[in-house]
């Protein structure tokens, strides 16, 4: 059997960095750590996380890094920020570290960091947008568009509509790129190539929102050009594991690469729905496991993503006290969430009790919906007594409960935190 890795996720918090967890988190064969070198998302999300760390430009990062992975018997790390990853590549090339990185030699890094470099290399192999230099913007044809040589998350990148605006920009920042104007739809295709060179996966999916350089809305979308221009840069460059490649369309409707990542895409979570691990696929095959991609058929599959929350409160119960209509029983089905959230007591540990004033037996309920052996213990409260008689002292315990009357006598009787079913998400584990 397969025993479980040590893997280091850096940086943690990054949209990556998240993503990756998302992949792993329930995979039996890893032991997910996270590292950043600030205290962001990374540290609400990745339960055992290490001390931030220097940034990796700083002269001391290295030895810091290296103390962590020996530390922590790290065997694998995943880079989770462009930068990152051509720092650890270029590193490993140098000393080496005491665990594996999870990219391609520092050469392929430094190449696709760079988009002058890319377009350069790939000229005359697959389209890429025109350039143009300050000499040649009086015969231009506006509006093109600007964007730095090295950047991530459209960071600096903008439309320019005329001479005067795009020769102020390269004052400030002459290493930009000044190119074409892009007008058509936008795609990333994501790839996977294993450890023999094999282009084992590839399929693109459209860019339909994009909000600071990351795809929240995207859908599948079969087109015979990716898989065309994916075996040219697979041919071409020494590519490992999850990659990805980004294309748009000019006027004509030619798509022209944007850029080249040789590490998990941010969005890529959209293939799991599809039944394809990235993260995971791009793990096993540097174990040295011949892995395989079996793909769901599904039409017409669509992820929208937007801000979400975690939280972390400020105090501990032991003993959790739980309405029954109209929380854990919505009309005629039961409430998903409560019941994940009370799964996730039982596995702290913590004391169940069900808390109600229901009509019907209650017990005779809850066998109706399957939630018959959840409870340690059964109330019902049929006198018009109050809640806070039967939770006793409150004593390191929690009331959820969507009547607010209730809710408001059981804190001031007990003084004990309480909650409606809104409020779920504040409780759940990420």
């Amino acid at each position: 059997m397969l025993d479980a890795r040590n893997v280091l996720v850096f940086p943690c918090g990054s949209e990556i960095g998240l993503e990756i967890r998302r992949a792993l988190r329930y995979c039996r064969h890893v032991r997910l750590i996270g590292a950043s070198s600030i205290r962001d998302h990374g540290d609400f999300v990745y339960p055992d996380a290490v001390e931030p760390l220097p940034w990796v430009t700083a002269p001391d990062f290295p030895s810091a890094f290296d103390a962590v992975l020996r530390s922590r018997r790290i065997e694998y790390v995943f880079p989770a920020h462009d930068e990152v990853l051509v720092r650890l590549a270029e590193r490993a090339a140098e000393a080496g570290f005491a665990a594996e990185i999870l990219a391609p030699e520092a050469g392929v890094c430094r190449l696709c960091r760079s988009k002058r470099a890319t377009y350069a290399f790939f000229a005359d192999k697959i389209p890429t947008p025109r350039q143009y230099r300050a000499e040649e913007l009086a015969s231009a044809v506006f509006p093109l568009f600007m964007k730095p040589d090295a950047g991530q998350g459209s960071r600096g990148a903008a439309k320019v509509d005329g001479a005067d605006v795009a020769v102020e920009r390269l004052r400030r920042s002459p290493t930009d790129l000044l190119m074409e104007f892009l007008p058509g739809h936008e795609y990333t295709v994501d790839c996977f190539t294993d450890r023999l060179g094999r282009l084992a996966y590839c399929a693109g999916r459209t860019r339909a929102r994009v909000a600071n350089g990351i795809s929240v809305n995207s859908r599948d979308f079969p087109d015979m050009r990716f898989r065309r221009l994916a075996e040219i840069i697979n041919r071409h460059l020494p590519l490992r594991g999850a990659w990805f490649f980004q294309l748009k369309e000019d006027a004509a409707g030619e798509a022209k690469l944007l850029e080249i990542a040789p590490r998990i895409a941010g969005t890529s979570g959209f293939r799991r729905a599809l039944g394809v691990n990235l993260p995971l696929l791009s793990l096993y095959d540097r174990m040295g496991l011949d892995v395989e991609v079996v793909e769901n058929r599904l039409a017409g599959v669509e992820v929208d993503r937007a801000l979400g929350a975690v939280y972390r409160l400020p105090f501990d119960y032991r003993t959790v006290y739980v309405d029954l209509d109209d929380t854990l029983i919505l009309g005629d089905a039961v409430n998903g969430e409560a019941v994940r959230f009370l799964y996730q007591c039982l596995n702290r540990g913590k004391r169940l009790v069900l808390l109600t004033r229901h009509a019907a037996d209650p017990e005779s309920t809850l066998r109706r919906f399957r939630l018959d052996r959840l409870f340690d213990q059964v109330i019902w409260l049929r006198n018009g007594e109050p809640k806070s008689a039967a939770i006793g002292d409150g004593k390191e315990a929690i009331l959820l409960d969507d009547s607010f009357a209730e809710r408001r006598e059981a804190a001031a009787a007990l003084g004990i935190p309480v909650f409606d079913p809104a409020a779920l998400e504040c409780l759940i584990d990420p």
